[in-house]
């Protein structure tokens, strides 16, 4: 009877520590999943202050609650991000350190839905399991030091056409003059000796300007309904950069060779400034010149009241729209989507990889009834038959159809 009661005895210290041994596995697996569904909460809410909250003290202690926060809001902030979503793959690991890989997908107003592969290293410290947080949970392989551009692909403006499929509206490349912002030390000296080289006045240049201005810090952003959308001529840094960002600003683009050597060497002068032979910006050409200039307007860079007009959402600061006539008029249809890219650099400025990219769609071109043949000649009656105090025009149409030729 003595040894059955030994016996039972054992197997009820066996029934105990296994029960105890249970439960205290579960306490593990309720904390592991219980951070893990906070992190994603978080995530999703856009609550990135409580995510650090979560974070191991090592992790803390690399950075600040601000730089942290201020990290998650800048790169999401310039996506336009509007939804995230996140779905747990799986955990590995041991006792002390697991590893929670999981897929998060980002719904954004510039890249539209993409998807991140991510891994949150977990660590059992305090009692509770926390993560053991780096960059890499931000965007994979963002390390320390690395800075986070969107790059704008701009598209091409739709062609305009004649009848007969005369070019009379096209895309060309030009030499651009740019002011870079990391480089100027006084944008009022920089206008003021710009503005004469350039055959403008000083307040066009100074409009031009604003946007880089802003970026410097010089002067503060008007309040704007919608966020501001990314420079298309250069990418648009993390705020995680310490100085003033590189920013380059087109201010004047000239068709090849437009440049006399006496402006290259006045504007080389000029600290801040420099002249884009590379990339070469694109401008609008009319190769008929003034003829039917009435009728097919022109196009400009957008100015701060335009910015915040619905019609142009989306669109880069210095994007180009149509002014008056057929080029104001067909404004959607010639104008395209521009498409955009995500991409991580070192600090050398090496692209490291591109995150997401999204395609954009040219414009689409535009074919016109009129003859620019019989515009020719209708110019050239014109100019024969009145004088400086008379004023006429011609019309020709076509009485089969009605078109105006």
């Amino acid at each position: 009877m003595r040894k059955h009661g030994f016996f039972a005895k054992i197997i009820a210290i066996s029934l105990i520590l296994s029960t105890l041994l249970g439960f205290l596995s579960g306490c593990g697996q309720t904390g592991e999943q219980d951070t893990i569904d906070k992190l994603f909460t978080y995530l999703r809410s856009g609550e990135y202050p409580r995510i650090y909250k979560l974070l191991t003290n090592k992790a803390k202690s690399e950075i600040s609650l601000v730089d942290f926060t201020g990290l998650y809001n800048d790169v999401y902030g310039m996506l336009g991000l509007t939804k995230t979503e996140c779905s747990l793959k799986g955990v590995t690991g041991t006792a002390g350190g697991k590893s929670a890989a999981f897929t998060m997908t980002l719904t954004t107003d510039k890249l539209s839905s993409f998807k991140l592969e991510m891994d949150a290293p977990l660590v059992w410290e305090d009692s509770e399991w926390r993560i053991d947080w780096t960059r890499e949970l931000v965007l994979p392989g963002l390390t320390q030091g690395d800075k986070v551009y969107l790059n704008t692909n701009p598209a091409d403006r739709g062609e305009i056409f004649d009848a007969n499929g005369e070019v009379l509206a096209t895309n060309a490349y030009a030499v651009s003059v740019y002011v870079d912002t990391a480089l100027v030390k006084e944008y009022e000296t920089v206008i003021r000796m710009l503005a004469p080289v350039l055959g403008m006045t000083e307040k066009a240049v100074r409009d031009r300007l604003k946007s880089a201005m802003i970026v410097s810090g010089v002067i503060t952003p008007s309040p704007a309904p919608s966020a501001s959308p990314t420079p298309a001529s250069s990418p648009e840094p993390s705020p995680t950069a310490t100085a003033v960002p590189s920013v380059k600003y087109t201010v004047k683009a000239y068709p090849k060779d437009g440049l006399t050597e006496e402006q290259r060497a006045a504007l080389g002068k000029i600290q801040g400034v420099g002249i884009d032979d590379c990339s070469l910006t694109k401008i609008r050409i009319y190769p008929y010149g003034s003829l039917m200039a009435q009728t097919l307007g022109y196009t400009s860079v957008m100015q701060e009241k335009d910015i915040d007009k619905p019609e142009n959402a989306g669109l880069p600061k210095d994007a180009v729209i149509g002014r008056v006539g057929l080029e104001a008029a067909f404004e959607q249809e010639l104008r395209g989507k521009p498409g955009y890219s995500l991409v991580i650099k070192d600090k050398s400025g090496a692209e490291k990889s591109v995150i997401a990219r999204k395609s954009g769609s040219d414009g689409k071109d535009l074919r016109l009834t009129i003859d620019i043949r019989l515009q020719q000649q209708a110019e050239v009656l014109l100019r024969e038959y009145l004088t400086q105090q008379m004023a006429g025009c011609i019309i020709v149409t076509n009485p089969k159809t009605g078109y105006i030729e």
